[in-house]
């Protein structure tokens, strides 16, 4: 899905954005930390120092669990695999992002999104890479929610098979939001679109059409 932009009169501007992994990085990350982690596995078959160290200190990874880690990026890669052959056969993880583009910070801003000749997968996630076993900073996959509105609230969050609404107390100029703290997955076929509905206490009512 390319990211599409339509713009509010009150100057928002409203976006769907394809979200989530990429497999073919996911899959040169699985490579990599399989041939990191072969590597300490076969130190502990080695009489080095390190190894007779690992084995009884706090903190560091133990046989087992580096074989269990290893066994865990087999199953991400099986997991990615079907990840990628689901968005080839049009199933799209995206996001909708609604950006307050004017010159005025602006209040009770109510989006609601429908899909049209399209499907919302609500229980489908996005792949998570397995948590590595040594200390070394986690890969988040979720995308984290721009807020930059100090006093930016969102509530009245819905999602249906076919729509997604919700209501920001207020949004600054200059900032932007996820219309939801999630992604969501949509099937997409060739005659799929989507429109939505804003309205805001400066802007009043609007209706547009989001290509996707």
């Amino acid at each position: 899905m390319k990211p599409a932009t339509t713009k509010h009169p009150n100057s928002f501007e409203v976006l769907a954005v394809t979200a989530g992994p990429d497999p073919d990085a996911e899959r040169l990350y699985i490579l990599t930390e399989t041939e990191r982690i072969n590597k300490l596995i076969d130190n502990f078959r080695k009489p080095t120092m390190w190894s007779r160290l690992a084995k009884g200190a706090t903190g560091k990874p133990k046989l087992e669990e580096l074989k269990h880690y290893r066994h865990k990026l087999a199953s991400y890669r099986n997991t990615i695999d079907r990840y990628d052959q689901a968005m080839a056969d049009g199933l799209i993880p995206f996001r909708i992002v609604i950006a307050n583009t004017g010159q005025q910070r602006d209040f009770d801003i109510k989006i609601r999104v429908h899909i049209q000749d399209g499907d919302l997968h609500l229980a489908k996630t996005l792949p998570q890479r397995p948590l590595r076993v040594d200390s070394a900073v986690q890969h988040v996959m979720e995308p984290s929610t721009i807020d930059l509105s100090t006093h930016f609230v969102r509530s009245d969050m819905r999602i249906g098979r076919r729509s997604l609404a919700a209501r920001f107390s207020e949004l600054d100029s200059g900032a932007d939001a996820d219309l939801l703290n999630q992604t969501v997955f949509v099937q997409l076929s060739d005659d799929t679109w989507m429109d939505y509905e804003l309205s805001s206490q400066l802007g009043g009512t609007v209706r547009g059409t989001i290509d996707v």
